[in-house]
């Protein structure tokens, strides 16, 4: 039987040829093993090196810091640096960079792709310069990115940006070269993202989160740049969230070829709880679905070349309900500048509740209304000139200046031009006009000068001569509850000139005509029906820290009650004097103190003072409520000229007296006079008659101060120039008010329950 040979030896005792084989391997590792590592370490040492040198080269270049983290060369040409840090402000994952080999000989390496993973950029500004815009527009758009960071150092983030921008503002050219000589998609940038904070010293600071950038060179020397979702955050709670973008730049002349917005909202959204802007994916997806009221959803926006260079951008967008409307944007932008110099915005039926946060009404709030229309606005290089033709329905207000209530709803039109001169800080209206679906209409016209030195305002309002109950019925429901069932007739016009100037509004001047005054009333309101004035009346009062309600009468049946005749002379003298000095002269108002009043607030900048006269004292007691709301002053106004006609000035003053508050819960001088002094008011002197009267303004806060402390100088001042006052209006002879100004003032002693 023949059997195959086996590979185990041949005769000779030679190793078989597969030994051989296995023998040649291993002695052949054993050769190249120390010479791969060696070249393994090679290469090893070579990346490290080259790390290095990367860092030195780009810290010195930009003049901050740089470093990576590793560096490896890639098959068969190419290199890829990770975690690459510059400064205190970017981060990159990974810089991609390929070549290839054009020659072997002489050797000769061509760049074909450099990508840029995931870059992070984080910058905290400490404010904006204006002069970066002029900047721009005399030296182009490198040195407008040095004139937008190099900003005053506050910080060691912002003394590191100034050195950066400068160093950079030397690479733009370089880098633009870069892209004229590469190929396509040679030098691109993926999902990037951008965190920048503005802050402002004094006002809110913005912050606008970018995310998924990716930038790619496109075919002639064009920039194509696509962000992904994008976070604005306005000052206030206002945000716009932009789902995608995409735009194409020219980076040599520096200017937008194309744009296209795929989406996006604008909201009404808390301020971020820590105040920082952040890079977080997470946090930003958090962000957009906490407790945010999306305004509007943006459908499609693009750009259109005009002719001459200039573009117009164009937004659609549609509100964040099903039935909230739509609007319209489109801004013109002239060549070669960055101010827009045409803005057209088309509103059809959106709803403006959302609107609220954005417009700041944080203490109110627009609960309801929609708005149809057109706004345009116009730049000539020295101001703005807006122009509007405005429907407002449906508007329910709710604001503690109006009113108490909500008042609403109601329709309002708005027609006319605004002018705005930046340089002069120049405000002007030449015609703007407001009406209702009632028919009324009320027109003003007037400028505000903000100029440096001070503030000038001129203002008219023009009632057109109009049928009474048409402007009764032209009140917003809400308005004045109180004046329901009021019924008028006749005819009435208004003009009312304003004239003033800081530091002048003393002698600032006030016109005021109603011409004609024809109205009469033909039926009083049910409410407030000035007639029971005349005889007793009773009326609830609401204690204003929220007490008990507290009737009270001011008649026979009650024990504090004092008629006029009983009330001695120096002690109505001294209220008159205090509180109306033309009391029994004017018709319920007092001009001058209404002109007064009216510029001192004008000079504050809020309402601190009031002009109201007795009357109008009287009126608010019985009927109204103590709020300074818009709403109470008109009503007040309207039932003070009705009880001026029904009322006469004496009863008027006695109601006044017994009813008016000095304290918590004293009501009346008769009352006044035992609490404070522990006997009747017949008794009190004229120093004790002026205390009381100069209690009136402010009785509660007093009453608590005099519980615990006696009066000091500056009371007494106060009395004694009331004393004068009595003696010039000839309630007081000479002789009385040196008598009184030299005694002291004693105070019985209790315990104020004022607050």
């Amino acid at each position: 039987m023949l059997r195959a040979p086996t590979a185990a030896a041949d005769p000779v005792g030679r190793p078989a040829p597969r030994r051989r084989r296995w023998l040649a391997l291993s002695i052949g590792a054993a050769l190249l093993l120390p010479a791969g590592s060696a070249a393994l370490w090679g290469l090893g040492r070579l990346e490290d090196l080259a790390r290095q040198r990367f860092d030195r080269t780009l810290s010195r270049s930009l003049g901050v810091s740089v470093s990576a983290r590793a560096m490896h060369l890639a098959f068969p040409l190419g290199l890829r640096v990770h975690d690459v840090r510059v400064g205190e402000h970017l981060r990159v994952r990974r810089i991609e960079i390929d070549a290839r080999l054009a020659s072997l000989w002489p050797p000769r390496v061509v760049l074909g792709a450099v990508r840029i993973v995931q870059p992070r950029l984080l910058l905290e500004l400490d404010a904006l310069r204006a002069q970066s815009r002029s900047a721009a527009r005399a030296r182009g758009p490198a040195s407008a990115v040095t004139s937008a960071l190099r900003l005053p150092a506050a910080g060691r983030q912002s003394r590191a940006l100034a050195p950066l921008a400068e160093r950079l503002t030397r690479l733009l050219p370089r880098f633009s070269r870069l892209l004229r000589r590469c190929q396509q998609h040679q030098v691109s940038l993926h999902d990037g993202v951008v965190a920048l904070r503005l802050l402002q010293p004094g006002r809110p600071s913005i912050e606008a989160l970018l995310t998924g950038i990716y930038l790619q060179p496109r075919v002639g020397g064009a920039l194509r740049v696509i962000l992904g979702p994008t976070l604005l955050r306005l000052p206030g709670r206002a945000a716009i969230e932009l789902a995608s973008t995409a735009l194409e730049l020219d980076p040599q002349q520096g200017t937008l070829r194309r744009a296209a917005l795929l989406g996006g909202r604008l909201r009404d959204a808390g301020p971020d709880p820590t105040g920082r802007a952040t890079t977080s994916r997470a946090t930003t997806s958090r962000a957009t679905t906490s407790r945010a009221t999306t305004i509007l959803k943006l459908q499609s926006g693009r750009l259109v070349a005009l002719p001459g260079g200039a573009l117009r951008a164009e937004l659609r967008a549609t509100g964040g309900t099903p039935d909230g409307g739509s609007l319209r944007l489109a801004v013109e932008l002239p060549a070669g500048l960055l101010r827009p110099g045409r803005v057209l915005l088309t509103l059809r039926h959106l709803a403006l509740e959302p609107l609220a946060g954005l417009l700041h009404l944080d203490s109110g709030r627009l609960r309801d209304g929609t708005a149809d229309g057109t706004l345009q606005a116009w730049h000539d290089g020295a101001r703005w000139r807006l122009e509007s033709a405005l429907l407002l329905r449906g508007l329910l207000v709710d604001h503690p200046l109006l009113a108490r209530n909500t008042v609403g709803p109601f329709d309002l039109g708005v027609a006319g031009d605004l002018t705005f001169e930046r340089e002069g800080s120049r405000l002007a209206s030449p015609s703007l006009r407001l009406s209702t679906t009632a028919g009324l209409a009320v027109e003003l016209a007037g400028t505000l000068d903000l100029a440096a030195g001070g503030r000038r305002l001129a203002l008219r309002v023009t009632l057109p001569t109009s049928p009474c109950q048409q402007v009764l019925a032209a009140l917003p429901p809400g308005l004045a509850p109180k004046l329901t069932g009021l019924a008028l007739g006749g005819e009435i016009g208004l003009s009312l000139r304003i004239d003033a100037a800081a530091g002048e509004f003393d002698r600032g001047q006030v016109a005021l005509a109603l011409e004609p005054l024809a109205c009469r009333v033909l039926a009083d309101p049910p409410a407030a029906d000035v007639h029971q004035l005349k005889r007793s009346f009773t009326n609830w009062i609401t204690n204003a820290d929220g007490g008990p309600r507290q009737r009270w009468t001011v008649g026979e049946e009650n024990p504090f009650y004092r008629p006029l005749e009983r009330i001695p002379a120096h002690l109505r003298a001294a209220f008159v004097v205090a509180e109306d000095t033309h009391f029994f002269d004017h018709q319920g108002f007092d001009p001058e103190q209404l002109r007064r009043a009216l510029f001192f607030n004008l000079e504050q900048g809020r309402a601190l003072r009031g002009a109201s006269t007795i009357s109008q004292q009287l009126v608010k007691n019985v009927f109204l409520d103590q709020q300074r709301t818009i709403a109470r002053k008109f009503q007040e106004a309207v039932l003070t000229w009705r009880l001026e006609q029904v009322v006469d000035k004496r009863r008027i003053l006695e109601a006044y007296l017994n009813r008016i508050e000095l304290g918590p819960g004293v009501y009346g001088v008769e009352q006044a006079a035992q609490y404070y002094f522990g006997r009747a008011a017949t008794q009190l002197t004229p120093l004790e008659a002026v205390h009381l009267a100069a209690l009136a303004p402010s009785p509660r806060s007093l009453a608590a101060r005099f519980a615990r402390s006696a009066p000091g100088r500056t009371w007494m001042r106060r009395l004694h120039l009331l004393l004068a006052l009595m003696q010039r209006s000839g309630n007081l002879s000479p002789h009385e008010r040196q008598r009184w100004a030299t005694r002291p003032l004693t105070l019985a002693q209790h315990t104020s329950g004022g607050d």
